[in-house]
């Protein structure tokens, strides 16, 4: 005769009898996981993106909080470092906290904004993987297991994406699972431990609560009321049951959730141009305070390039005012580039000559041309390449010391008459497209008006005749002479046919 404790059940409302012998430690193996064998799903989850917006709190050390208003009353949704030390924490009224802290800065909350930014976020981290999947939550997903061997394994590669988040400012958790499902649970959770299989899933999650999958507040009330409190419950309920209780979804997030059943998740589409906007903790009037924000703009744009194999070759950078319209710089380059540093150093040189109309509250730097980026040939040896890149850096340093239009190179013309035998040209275009070979000598500074001639001239060399021009109503027939003077100056000089006068045009040094 068997005893009570052996013949009693369990039974919940709704469900099928589940025997008591279920309630073993001991799971039941699930069935063979649908992912590939290479299938990997890094999670990052941005706990912090509406302050992350803020110029990254750890430019100023100031008490600072983003308040928002979900109830109809503003109350503290993100805090900074200062502001925690100061007692304030989120969810707390905003009345509260400025009654704890005199000096304490408000800034409101932009949905939008924080939405806009995870999107260039996954822009940024197609340079890691080609999927991409922008969630609710704040979170993004990388498909990163095709991506291992090109960075060196899967810690060195987790490490690396932190360490370039961390560059640009952002705190974000990272979970590594074998669905999507698991590695964001696994990021939202903090867990750091990889789940490449879904057994190591398994025993990862099993002990955890039921609020850790984000599901309904009714749902876990309900599930709480029937004595489930832990995910591993979950598993040995009767997929049925659960689907008539709770409803069809539940099981087939379960599912999801332990690789039973397919989660197949779309692609982030990228857009073709570039724009982020940074606000800064405080107005800044000091120009060298912009460069550390601006430098995290710039490394932003140029991970959205590495992922779209593109590059830039011109920048739009808006200065933003309190109480005056915005201050806009544009930036060219020589040639495509993505390089952060170098462009760095561009938009400095344009900031330390062009005076800002007020303090700075914000910035926006935006592109809206992606260009192929130039095929460039590697030598075998590191000392055997061109000097084609340091000619390119010096070009773009001097348009934006100086302007873009104090800069310019200069191409020979199809003319023998001097004063059209050359042409401006953009620099790094400048084609010489007539050899001078079988002309006379030419000076270095042809003066932009003739000069008379002094008397004490001695010819070098000379006559050549020019008469051309004659189709164009500019025509010219004139004798030119090389002639030196008493300290070795040498001068160009011509003299009109038929004219006795001669006049000087030009000097060689």
């Amino acid at each position: 005769m068997k005893s009570p404790a052996q013949t009693r059940q369990h039974t919940l409302p709704g469900l099928d009898p589940v025997p008591a012998r279920i309630a073993a430690p001991a799971d039941p193996p699930l069935p063979r996981p649908r992912p590939g064998p290479d299938t990997l799903w890094l999670a990052l989850h941005f706990p912090h993106l509406a302050l992350d917006l803020i110029a990254r709190e750890g430019m100023a050390p100031i008490p600072l909080v983003v308040c928002d208003t979900p109830r109809g009353r503003p109350e503290v949704h993100a805090t900074s470092r200062a502001a925690r030390r100061a007692g304030i924490r989120p969810g707390m009224p905003l009345g509260a906290a400025l009654g704890l802290c005199a000096d304490l800065r408000v800034r409101q909350r932009d949905a939008a904004a924080e939405h806009a930014a995870l999107e260039t976020l996954a822009a940024w981290g197609l340079q890691y993987t080609d999927h991409v999947v922008v969630e609710d939550g704040h979170v993004l997903l990388l498909e990163v297991g095709r991506s291992l061997r090109l960075f060196g394994g899967l810690e060195h590669l987790r490490q690396r994406i932190l360490d370039d988040l961390a560059a640009l400012g952002h705190h974000a958790r990272a979970g590594l699972a074998v669905t999507p499902l698991g590695a964001r649970l696994l990021a939202r959770l903090g867990i750091t431990a990889p789940a490449r299989d879904t057994d190591a899933l398994t025993a990862l999650i099993r002990e955890l609560p039921v609020e850790a999958l984000e599901w309904p507040a009714a749902t876990v009330q309900r599930l709480r009321g029937m004595g489930v409190t832990r995910l591993g419950a979950l598993w040995r309920l009767p997929r049925d049951g659960l689907a008539r209780r709770l409803g069809a979804w539940l099981p087939v997030h379960l599912d999801r959730l332990t690789g039973r059943r397919p989660d197949p998740r779309p692609r982030f589409a990228p857009p073709s141009r570039f724009e982020s906007r940074l606000w800064l903790p405080a107005e800044m009037a000091d120009r060298s305070m912009l460069r550390l924000p601006l430098h995290r703009l710039l490394r932003e744009l140029a991970g959205v390039l590495r992922g779209r194999g593109a590059a830039v070759q011109s920048l739009v950078l808006q200065l933003l005012h309190a109480r005056h319209p915005a201050t806009a710089l544009t930036l060219g380059l020589a040639a495509p580039g993505r390089d952060p540093d170098h462009l760095l150093g561009l938009c400095m040189e344009r900031l330390s000559r062009q005076v800002p109309a007020a303090a700075v509250t914000g910035m926006v730097l935006r592109a809206d041309t992606f260009l192929p980026l130039p095929h460039r040939d590697t030598a075998l040896l590191p000392d055997t390449g061109t000097d084609t890149d340091a000619w390119q850096a010096l070009l773009d340093r001097l348009r934006a010391r100086l302007g873009r239009a104090a800069v310019w190179g200069l191409a020979v013309c199809d003319d023998h008459r001097p004063e059209r035998a050359w042409t401006r040209t953009d620099p790094a275009d400048s084609r010489q497209t007539l050899s001078s070979a079988g002309t006379g000598p030419r000076p270095l500074w042809l003066l932009a008006h003739p000069l008379p001639c002094p008397p004490d001239l001695r010819r070098v060399h000379g006559p050549e005749r020019i008469e051309t021009g004659w189709w164009d109503g500019g025509g010219e027939c004139r004798d030119y002479y090389v002639a030196e003077d008493r300290r070795g100056v040498r001068w160009w000089l011509f003299r009109e046919r038929g004219e006795g006068t001669s006049r000087l045009c030009g000097i060689f040094g």
